[in-house]
């Protein structure tokens, strides 16, 4: 699972119908109303209903009934941890980049005696 939001994850979805705002996975469709899609709107309908079906044969879910109480809780965990690996990202020392001489290639071996070496302090 790969955890995106809900406000990430809606607007491709939405399509509007007589004036009407629908969502091409929660809602079900007239006829009238799929002969009227665009090209765009169509592909992905029938795209989206080849993979209902493809799941439903599989025994899976394509979506979760309370999607956006689970958000909520996926939000509120990441979002910290995010915010604290960004400040960490931030704070780390630039290494230049710039002289090609202090360049040294590395190898599996080499690591495995760097790491080595740190755990001995």
């Amino acid at each position: 699972m790969v955890p995106c939001t809900q406000k990430q994850n809606v607007s491709w979805k939405k399509v509007f119908i007589n004036g009407k705002s629908k969502n091409l996975i929660y809602d079900n469709f007239t006829e009238e109303e799929i002969n009227s899609f665009d090209e765009d709107t169509s592909i992905k309908y029938n795209k989206l209903k080849k993979w209902k079906e493809y799941c439903s044969k599989r025994g899976a879910k394509l979506f979760w009934i309370n999607g956006i109480e689970i958000n909520k809780i996926i939000t509120q965990a990441i979002d910290p941890i995010l915010s604290l690996l960004n400040q960490k990202i931030e704070s780390l020392e630039i290494i230049s980049q710039e002289k090609e001489k202090d360049i040294k290639s590395y190898c599996d071996e080499d690591i495995e005696l760097i790491n080595e070496y740190d755990e001995e302090k």
